[in-house]
């Protein structure tokens, strides 16, 4: 049986975008899950969270996020998604970032000075830490106080905007606030978060065999 993932997302596109990542990983199944119709289901071994913004969707979002979070399934946050698993743990709203706008087309791009947390899972996943550039991508953005308690800066801006947080004492729990769909936006080695995420999912189901 093939390991299955829940995705929780708005993009109409993003299975179709997911495949084409370059995922060298075993075959798993993804389903999104759809607003008040679907439920995680017992044999899903983690969770994806990208762009799920919409506001009808905002108490199913909540609610499936926290049933992750109690079963202690794997869970990767990219983008908007992001926002919505830090308010599910607890912290508040994003604030308006215009200085982190670009696009993946614009290959100079608006560059962000980031600090990289050592020690941190990410960092570790990454393979780095300290000062680097980043070029970002998001109109509203985690300030360092909005973020939930029980979770930790991992990759924070100069202007103290939170670029990836993780939640310590857990197996897995990663947000990150760059589209993990568009990896030519982020520097080398930032595309390994993705991938570490879905051998963690694959692993959760070994165990649950």
């Amino acid at each position: 049986m093939k390991p299955k993932l829940a995705v929780l997302t708005d993009d109409e596109s993003f299975l179709e975008r997911f495949a084409e990542m370059d995922l060298d990983t075993e075959p798993f199944e993804s389903r999104v899950l759809r607003n008040g119709s679907d439920e995680v289901e017992a044999d899903v071994c983690g969770l994806l969270v990208h762009g799920a913004s919409d506001a009808l969707a905002h108490d199913f979002a909540i609610s499936a996020i926290r049933e992750c979070v109690i079963r202690n399934l794997p869970i990767l946050a990219s983008g908007s998604g992001a926002h919505m698993f830090n308010l599910a743990m607890g912290g508040f709203s994003a604030s308006v970032s215009p200085e982190h706008v670009t696009s993946e087309d614009d290959r100079r791009g608006r560059a962000t000075l980031v600090f990289l947390t050592p020690g941190a899972k990410t960092s570790s996943i990454i393979g780095g830490s300290g000062w680097l550039t980043l070029r970002c991508n998001h109109s509203s953005g985690l300030e360092h106080r909005s973020l939930a308690r029980s979770l930790m800066p991992a990759c924070i801006s100069r202007d103290r905007f939170v670029e990836a947080f993780e939640s310590p004492g857990h197996s897995w729990r990663i947000g990150v606030q760059w589209d993990i769909l568009m990896p030519r936006l982020v520097p080398r080695g930032f595309d390994h978060l993705l991938l570490a995420f879905v051998e963690r999912m694959i692993e959760r189901a070994v165990d649950n065999i």
